[in-house]
């Protein structure tokens, strides 16, 4: 069972407070005493209660029974995609008995986990350790909003989204920090923070500053910008305090990024009208290695770059004739390589979400090698 996905937009800020408010209702944490409460019958349901896993639960499950476990059952049962050959492979029915049996041989490792379930919608959700201090995501939500509220009354909730137990909020300042024309309009730019928090993870708690453009976000480093907190330890709520001070007191660089989104807009990407393929080639791969340095998975910034050099800043609209391909290139400059950069950071998974934007702040911030 897939996570399910929620996301939120600020006009509907009542609506993620009543849905956070009902996850809190009808979640229980608690030790696993019997091991059919996680052993499953013949519909993928367990022996007591008929709960489903999710796939983020099953594999934390699977992975406290043993390593590549969350792999091989899956294949085991053909629930995932198979080639023609292994196809003839599978065996959904032994698959369950044989989880059930290896659920026998090691449940006593679960003896270090509580279980994390929706009572409501009877799935299984995550395994936390008993040291993990939980936090629940409406815990984060009140007491970021309470503060905003009595600090920065002009900061307001713009957008959140829920994949399964991770959730991830924007605030957003209701007024721009700075303009900057582009191609005839005036794009405003905003600042904000975002936090998130994985209930059923074990992930930390994290929050950073935020800037908001026409095209996307782009998020401060946690390290200089904002602060991480472990889910361990007994200060854990001393240490959630002092990051969330540490993410609304910080300061801005407002010369820096306004200075650097007006190089945007004249920073080229380092192509000449002269250059043959091969050399273009070269600059390509010098972008894309550059923007590994920032953090951005490789095939990533491949396809990014690619994005930049055919499309840049005109997202799917056709700009130029391909057969001056030269011309075409040497036009592009750093605001073509942020775009595509934020697009793409909307089209993966929240983890990588994160890093693409933490990229895209950079770039933002005029730290891309070119």
């Amino acid at each position: 069972m897939r996570p399910n996905v929620r996301r939120f937009h600020h006009r509907h800020a009542d609506e993620l407070f009543s849905y956070l408010q009902n996850m809190e209702n009808t979640t229980s944490v608690r030790a696993l005493s019997d091991t059919a409460e996680i052993q499953l019958n013949q519909n993928a349901k367990t022996v007591i209660d008929g709960f489903q896993f999710t796939s983020s639960a099953f594999r934390q499950a699977a992975q406290i029974i043993g390593p590549g476990l969350s792999k091989l059952l899956p294949d085991v049962a053909g629930t995932v995609d198979l080639d023609d050959e292994r196809t003839q492979l599978v065996d959904g029915p032994y698959a369950i008995r044989l989880w059930n049996e290896l659920v026998d041989l090691r449940f006593p490792l679960f003896s270090r986990f509580r279980v994390i379930r929706n009572d409501q919608n009877k799935t299984i959700e995550g395994f936390v350790s008993h040291k993990h201090q939980y936090l629940d995501n409406l815990a984060l939500y009140r007491e970021v909003s309470a503060l905003l509220d009595s600090q920065q009354p002009d900061v307001k909730m713009y957008a959140a989204i829920l994949v399964g137990r991770r959730f991830s909020v924007w605030f957003r300042k209701e007024t721009p920090i700075f303009s900057l024309p582009v191609d005839g309009a005036i794009w405003p730019f905003y600042s904000g923070y975002y936090f998130t928090n994985g209930e059923a993870t074990g992930m930390s708690v994290r929050g950073t500053i935020a800037i908001f453009t026409p095209k996307g976000v782009c998020l401060g480093a946690y390290r200089k910008y904002g602060q991480r907190v472990t889910h361990i330890g007994r200060d854990f709520m001393a240490r959630l305090g002092e990051m969330f001070s540490c993410v609304l007191q910080g300061e801005l660089p407002l010369d820096k990024l306004q200075q650097g989104a007006q190089n945007l807009l004249t920073s080229s990407l380092g192509f000449d009208v002269d250059w043959n393929k091969e050399q273009r080639k070269e600059r390509s791969k010098k972008i894309s290695h550059s923007l590994g340095l920032l953090g951005v998975q490789k095939n990533l910034a491949t396809e990014i770059v690619d994005i930049a050099l055919a499309a840049g800043r005109y997202q799917g609209i056709e700009t130029q004739s391909w057969s001056q391909v030269n011309q075409l290139y040497a036009a592009r400059t750093s605001l073509d390589l942020l775009i595509p950069l934020l697009w793409m950071a909307r089209k993966v998974d929240m983890i990588r979400r994160e890093k693409l934007e933490q990229a895209a702040f950079d770039v933002l911030m005029g730290r891309l090698l070119l």
